[in-house]
């Protein structure tokens, strides 16, 4: 018998492989999936069309579908970045590691995490005695198979993070004080729909882009994107007459300003302007045009984009973009993925809720791994997924994910927008801010929506947190930025 860290069980090997095992990148279990109603962000209206219907969410009903867990030979994702996390690649044969010290010693009632995690820490330091015909990752089909199976025992025990039925994570402390009006706009003028918002390389300033306030910039000449220093005061602002609707915003590692247009908030007349649209712009942080990426006034494939919501920029320089931002049934639900320069590399995913499957892709982040992290919002959860388009995991426990930031401990936050009273189909679920483990998946805490009640998207879209540790969140629906603190 063995032990793993994280399990409250040892965890036996069986004599025999079980008739049907699957191999060790298959997909290898499922659950369920119920139908959903949805409602609409920026605006009450009908069943939503893919240009938006005035909303900053087009949502529809979804079929039932089964929602998949995939996972790699180790359950890990990602490819090496800057700075790897600790114990991320296995060692070669008969070298130590200090990692390894006191490993399979955990105590049993240490509580359950970093699960697939587990795996990879108790073959690196207790590799298995086999011969190398046997060893994984080297052809033979029952090794693999007792691997995946490993996996998917431990998961089923780790809380059922990849279940749709996981109850609401509601009854969460909330260590934060609520401060609105914190960002100052200039004398004249109001906030509109906001559901982007970053944080400058300095750590401390704020980047919105704000929606000319009301929820589209198709008929202002307004600038949508602004920055605020840390004590509020609007220190720059750029890009009038370019934004039809300002959606996602990036700052990439080098202080370029990263934001996409979704042409989908709005009246139709301001959705649908020529020669505008449905792209993605690189600012330099002095506000000059740098790269524009998609089709001006949209694209379906092979072109791009239709409804780009959200970009993020990887260590490495490589662009992904989340695009669909409607749930008809002809909506593009994908993740398109270029180089440095703007040079298309890959798409992945297609309309739906089973694995690789989108419906309303709506937020990106990424975690010290290099692990993508997609909100899957229609889907209600967040799909985990390695550079390259593959699977590693889905989540529910965050909700309904409008926004995600994963700061540099793995820190994840998540807003949710859309549950409970605004959406009665996944209304056990409050809305807020989740707080949690990017690493093993826990929730710890919840900044709640303070209007229970409110029919239409409440609470933070966006969200981003800086060096100090404050919560910065993008409200569509009440038109407002607010930031949250320590007392």
């Amino acid at each position: 018998m063995i032990r793993l860290r994280g399990s409250r069980h040892p965890a036996g090997v069986a004599a025999a492989p079980p008739p049907h095992a699957p191999a060790g990148d298959e997909l290898v279990s499922g659950v369920a999936q119920g139908t959903r109603n949805q409602p609409q962000d920026g605006g009450q209206a009908p069943e939503p069309s893919e240009a938006g219907e005035n909303a900053d969410g087009g949502i529809g009903t979804n079929p039932e579908a089964i929602g998949l867990f995939q996972h790699d030979r180790l359950g890990l994702s990602g490819e090496p970045v800057a700075q790897p996390h600790p114990g991320r690649f296995p060692l070669e044969r008969g070298k130590a590691e200090p990692a390894c010290a006191g490993a399979g010693q955990e105590k049993a009632d240490e509580p359950v995490a970093q699960v697939t995690e587990a795996v990879e820490v108790h073959d690196r330091c207790h590799p298995p005695n086999l011969p190398p015909a046997l060893e994984p990752g080297r052809g033979n089909e029952y090794v693999q198979a007792m691997r995946a199976l490993l996996v998917i025992t431990l998961a089923a025990g780790a809380g059922g993070f990849a279940a749709q039925g996981a109850a609401p994570t509601n009854e969460l402390p909330n260590p934060y004080r609520t401060e609105s009006g914190w960002a100052r706009m200039p004398a004249g003028r109001t906030w509109g729909s906001t559901s982007a918002v970053d944080i400058d390389r300095d750590g401390v300033s704020v980047w919105v882009a704000e929606r000319c306030g009301v929820n589209s910039c198709g008929a202002s000449q307004l600038d949508p994107i602004l920055k605020f220093d840390s004590t509020g005061t609007l220190v720059r602002s750029f890009g009038a007459g370019l934004i039809i609707s300002p959606h996602g915003i990036h700052v990439d590692r080098e202080g370029n300003v990263w934001v996409t247009d979704c042409a989908c908030t709005g009246p139709a007349e301001q959705r649908n302007v020529a020669g505008k649209g449905h792209q993605v712009y690189k600012f330099s942080p002095e506000g000059q045009l740098l790269l524009t990426l998609g089709k001006a006034g949209g694209g379906r494939e092979p072109e791009h984009f239709y409804q780009p919501n959200d970009v993020l920029v990887a260590p490495n320089g490589d662009i992904f973009v989340a695009e669909g931002h409607s749930s008809s049934a002809t909506a593009n639900a994908r993740i398109l993925k270029f180089d440095r320069t703007g040079k298309f590399l890959t798409a992945f995913g297609t309309k739906g809720s089973g694995a690789v499957q989108f419906d309303q892709p709506h937020a990106l982040a990424m975690d010290s791994r290099g692990r993508l992290f997609v909100g899957d919002r229609s889907n209600n959860r967040i799909l985990i997924l390695d550079r390259n388009g593959r699977q590693l995991a889905e989540w529910f426990q965050f909700s309904r994910p409008s926004g995600i930031w994963i700061d540099g401990n793995d820190q994840i936050y998540v807003a949710d927008s859309e549950s409970g009273s605004v959406n009665p189909a996944h209304g056990a679920w409050k809305r807020g801010i989740r707080i949690g483990s990017a690493r093993d998946g826990r929730v710890t805490a919840l900044i709640p929506d303070p209007d229970t009640a409110a029919t239409n998207t409440s609470a933070a879209e966006g969200v981003a947190v800086d060096a100090r540790g404050n919560i910065y969140g993008a409200e569509v629906g009440p038109r407002a930025l607010r930031r949250y603190v320590k007392p």
